[in-house]
């Protein structure tokens, strides 16, 4: 019998390393941001838990878009990218809201 989840079989470990890579660029992103406030009065009181917290934010946003690419069969669309950015950003805006 057929349905449809079973029409795009997910990758893993595609989706690892993808979430990998995001959270490598969200925590030196994070970084440079803690850098460039160190002089500054607005820098954070815990700067490594905030580059932390961005990386493990950034890393599952990343993993949540990855997935929903392969659910669309990895085709290189303005459909696919939109849905990845919509996820991406649900993901942080989720994220982020949750730590208030």
């Amino acid at each position: 019998m057929y349905h449809p989840i079973e029409a795009y079989r997910l990758n893993p470990p595609s989706i690892m390393q993808d979430a990998s890579l995001g959270a490598m660029v969200g925590a030196t992103a994070a970084a440079a941001v803690q850098l460039k406030r160190a002089d500054d009065k607005t820098r954070s009181n815990n700067p490594l838990g905030e580059i932390l917290r961005a990386g493990v934010a950034s890393g599952l946003a990343t993993a949540a878009a990855s997935a929903v690419s392969q659910s669309m069969g990895h085709k290189n669309t303005v459909t696919t990218m939109a849905a990845m950015f919509a996820t991406g950003t649900a993901m942080m805006y989720l994220l982020a809201n949750g730590e208030k």
